[in-house]
Formats: structure tokens, sequence, C-alpha cells
């Protein structure tokens, strides 16, 4: 169970005795934890630290315009992939 800074459960995961347990899926939902908690952005399936995101989707375009200083790429009004916020990586 992953609580958040005001104590809201954010990730129950359960899995049988007779299943592996994945360890780096459990430090990927922590760093896309902090990324979101911060910055007005999702995270894709499988999503890497580095890799893109997504704008959140409630938000305008207006409105993410300052939050993203990079820029955005709009594919369609809701979703709109940016690079991640604070990354340092240059790939």
């Amino acid at each position: 169970m992953i609580l958040d800074i005001d104590k809201r459960i954010r990730l129950i995961q359960h899995y049988p005795n007779a299943c592996g347990r994945n360890f780096y899926e459990t430090l990927r939902v922590l760093d896309t934890l902090k990324l979101t908690l911060f910055h007005q952005c999702v995270s894709p399936a499988n999503w890497q630290q580095g890799k893109e995101v997504y704008v959140r989707p409630g938000l305008s375009s207006d409105a993410a315009n300052p939050l993203f200083p990079r820029g955005f790429n709009e594919m369609r009004p809701w979703m709109r992939s940016t690079t991640q916020p604070d990354s340092d990586t240059a790939s």
C-alpha cells in the first residue's frame, strides 16, 4: 500500500501467493506518483524516468502553456504529450 503526503491511498497491490512480484513496477509507481503530485501531468503505461508524459486532460491548453515551457505536442485536445518536467536527460 502506498499513501501520499495527504494520507490518501494511492496504490494497493495484492498478488496471489503463487505469483511473483515485480519490485521495479513498485519503483515505477513511486516515481510517477512523485512526478504527478508536483506537476499537472499523467504518465502512460510502462512509463520510465525521462520518457514523455501527457498533460493532464482536464487542463486547458491555455493553462498548460506556462506550466510546460518546453511546449507540448497536441494530438487531440485531451491528448498532449510533452517532455518530462524537471528532466535533465537529453535524449
